[in-house]
């Protein structure tokens, strides 16, 4: 009798045991249905809806630049090279200015790192020295130039003074860049303000006709980074699509397009500094 009741109470504990770990089980079975699969800890990263635009200007070799080494526009080569270097080894991808343009609208999925390479004024030093290395690591870039200002042939490069591309020389370099708008002739200030908003309403709007036509312009780039309501209005009457300003900011969906930000970047930027941008950082 006493072993009857002592396997009795062995099975009772044992089927409790059971019991248990079977609910234990079926919950977690359920828990993990109500999951999407596959199941990740991994959170996506905080940059995944904005794109950092990022703006270069005049590059020079340190070795080169001898007239320019308070110029905060003016990069080294070297740092520049990191910079591109970066992005490669932790695999963000270049966008075009077409696939922002269907990112904003929200009309295209981007990869969650993604930026934008462009350049202001049009200088030769970005054919020479930015150039191949974009081409290394299969990067494109946005040259907005001043179309009044570049010449028709090649003009010898000088590290002593600032040499514009040539309408020539941009048809070698189509693979990596495409060319925009800057102006034809309105990079320039009357009394503190910009030509673009100081001169009369019809004489900016041949100026951005003008320079549409020379370059088969769809997008543009405000000088200075300064523009008003009137500015916006011309844009949209002549056809332009978008236009960047030099607000430091990220690009998103439902953005307005005629007030894209970028951020600028410079001498004393710093790669921790440029880091933070691309990385969604930068507060």
């Amino acid at each position: 009798m006493i072993t009857t009741w002592g396997n009795l109470l062995k099975w009772k504990s044992v089927s409790k045991q059971s019991l248990s770990l079977f609910f234990s089980s079926l919950f977690l079975l359920v828990s993990l249905h109500a999951l999407p699969f596959p199941v990740s800890l991994a959170q996506s990263p905080p940059y995944k809806q904005q794109i950092a635009i990022l703006t270069y200007h005049h590059l020079l070799p340190e070795s080169l630049n001898l007239s320019y080494k308070t110029d905060e526009a003016v990069l080294s080569v070297e740092m520049f090279e990191k910079q591109m270097k970066y992005l490669h080894d932790n695999d963000y991808h270049v966008l075009s200015l077409d696939e922002l343009q269907a990112f904003i609208k929200g009309q295209k999925k981007v990869p969650p790192r993604s930026v934008v390479i462009t350049f202001d004024d049009g200088y030769k030093s970005n054919l020479i020295y930015a150039y191949p290395i974009l081409q290394k690591y299969g990067y494109e870039a946005t040259m907005f130039v001043i179309t009044h200002m570049l010449p028709t042939s090649p003009q010898p490069f000088n590290a002593n003074k600032l040499t514009m591309v040539s309408f020539a020389e941009m048809q070698q370099v189509r693979d990596v860049f495409s060319f925009q708008s800057h102006t034809d002739n309105m990079h320039k200030k009357k009394d503190a303000a910009p030509y673009l908003i100081a001169m009369p309403e019809q004489d900016v709007k041949n100026d951005l006709l003008r320079s549409k036509q020379m370059v088969h312009a769809r997008f543009f780039a405000y000088p200075y980074g300064m523009y008003n309501s009137r500015v916006v209005r011309l844009l949209r009457e002549t056809g332009y699509e978008m236009a960047f300003t030099t607000n430091r900011a990220y690009a998103r969906q439902t953005l307005d397009v005629y007030r894209i930000p970028r951020f600028s970047i410079y001498r004393s930027t710093t790669m921790k500094a440029f880091t933070e941008i691309v990385t969604g950082q930068y507060k």
